[in-house]
């Protein structure tokens, strides 16, 4: 039965059935508490644990969040001990969450034009907070094919009452750029599914060329992304996760192959900061803030 839960839910998260960093980490603590009295020892939680933790390959917050929670009971492996953990490590990642929505919303101006690329539950709730709090501006959105998760965000902003424009993925640099009219954009924002140590994001595809165009229009691009979404390894060594083709082209013309990168990464010269629970930061000091206010995740980096 036990196996039975976690290879359910490793399949949910491999199939996207699970969407959003936040959320696949909430859902991989959901199963640990799910199967927590079930197993027989540390020793077979630590191996369910980390079958959820490696289910996709660019998920670190969810990797990074069962390393604290495996540290934490490692000593004192009971039912108790693992149901007070999960708990406080699901209200840390929604804490982290109101804080990175809190400290956007404060970037956000009246009458401004806004760009969002993919979908990012933090992100998202920074921008409705910011209308609550009575802001009125614009959003430009992408679509972000070959998922779409960009309806997503779309619908949820429309729902909250922002004023939302959806375009597809392609036209989104030359928006961003100021060679044409049709929109003056003050603001990307962007999520990411991983921060390197040395400041590179790594979010959708179509990110990097955003990021571009946003640079040589002097656009500032700010990153919405967890601490906890530290990687020690540089940008350029992180590896990209690739779909399967039919994501893309379902009845392709046999003999057709397909190259369907989940992801890019934008490096830091093109970020103008990094919208995080310990606030506003610059990439280049993305890794000693991650220390400071995580030092557990040093052991991580060894």
């Amino acid at each position: 039965m036990v196996v039975g839960i976690v290879k359910q839910a490793v399949e949910k998260i491999k199939k996207i059935e699970v969407q959003g960093a936040t959320n696949i980490a909430l859902f991989s603590l959901s199963t640990l508490e799910k199967i927590n009295e079930a197993v027989e020892d540390f020793a077979q939680f630590k191996d369910f644990s980390q079958q959820l933790a490696l289910a996709r390959l660019d998920e670190p917050l969810t990797r990074n969040i069962i390393h604290l929670l495996l540290t934490d009971i490692k000593r004192q492996f009971t039912p108790t001990k693992v149901r007070e953990r999960v708990a406080f490590y699901r209200q840390l990642l929604l804490d982290n969450k109101k804080k990175m929505s809190h400290y956007l919303s404060k970037l956000i101006q009246n009458d401004k034009k806004y760009f969002s690329h993919c979908h990012s539950t933090s992100l998202e709730s920074g921008l409705i907070l910011a209308h609550q709090a009575g802001k009125r501006f614009h959003i430009w959105q992408t679509e972000t094919r070959p998922l779409y998760q960009g309806h997503i965000t779309a619908s949820h902003l429309l729902a909250a009452g922002l004023s939302v424009t959806l375009v597809v993925d392609d036209i989104a640099p030359w928006l961003v750029s100021k060679y044409d009219d049709i929109v003056d954009v003050q603001v990307v924002f962007i999520g990411a599914d991983v921060l390197s140590r040395d400041g590179w994001a790594l979010n959708k595809v179509g990110s990097f060329a955003l990021s571009l165009a946003a640079k040589e229009a002097k656009v500032p691009l700010y990153v919405v992304a967890s601490l906890l979404k530290f990687v020690p390894q540089s940008g350029r060594q992180v590896k990209i996760e690739k779909r399967p083709a039919d994501e893309v082209w379902p009845e392709r013309p046999a003999g057709l192959e397909i190259l369907n990168l989940a992801f890019d990464k934008v490096p830091p010269s093109n970020i103008k900061a990094l919208v995080t629970e310990a606030g506003l930061i610059k990439p280049e000091d993305l890794e000693k803030t991650v220390f400071k206010v995580y030092p557990q995740l040093k052991e991580v980096a060894r």
